[in-house]
């Protein structure tokens, strides 16, 4: 089993994953097949998504329930107007932090982005309930939507990050994924 998963699974996978027309950041041994993620552990004998252990080694199998679940989260509710209005407050928050940490008073700057995760997500409960990949999901159906306007009329803006560290991954409106850095909103005109 082991030297399957070190020597054969990855090819496999990364077939099974084009079968199922599912977007892949990164390479063996952790994958990011949006918002999951997934760790092979040779050492191990086994696979996890997102630190769940999976029974079943096959690669079509594995890539067939993360399209059942990522098909299982797009069809579900999602109030775009309320996700940009709490990512909006938040934003609120970070600047306000800014701007007491550093006496400069700037509006409308960028704000990195896993710092907003963290005023949405306190407490650790909170962050395994709703992970950074979920979070990156949920930016992604704003993009997908094309509704980038909170409700008080700012308009939400994405940009990278020199640090890839600081970045999530993020699929734009296209599917295609894209590295994340920083946030801003602000009023047009």
């Amino acid at each position: 089993m082991q030297s399957y998963l070190q020597e054969e699974f990855h090819r496999g996978f990364m077939d099974a994953l084009a079968a199922e027309s599912l977007a892949v950041e990164a390479e063996y041994p952790v994958y990011e097949v949006l918002p999951y993620k997934v760790r092979v552990l040779p050492e191990k004998d086994m696979v996890t998504i997102d630190d769940r252990i999976c029974r079943n080694l096959r690669p079509g199998v594995l890539a067939g329930r993360l399209k059942k679940s990522i098909d299982r989260l797009n069809a579900a509710s999602f109030d775009i107007q309320r996700f940009l209005q709490s990512l909006a407050a938040a934003y609120d928050t970070e600047m306000a932090r800014q701007i007491a940490k550093t006496k400069i008073d700037a509006y409308e700057q960028e704000v990195l982005l896993k710092d907003v995760y963290n005023t949405l997500t306190p407490l650790p409960r909170q962050r395994r309930d709703y992970p950074a990949q979920l979070f990156a999901f949920d930016l992604h159906r704003v993009l997908k939507s094309g509704w980038m306007n909170a409700p008080d009329g700012r308009r939400l803006w994405l940009g990278n990050v020199r640090n890839n560290r600081q970045a999530l991954v993020v699929l734009d409106a296209q599917a295609q994924p894209q590295r994340f850095g920083v946030i801003k909103f602000y009023r047009e005109g």
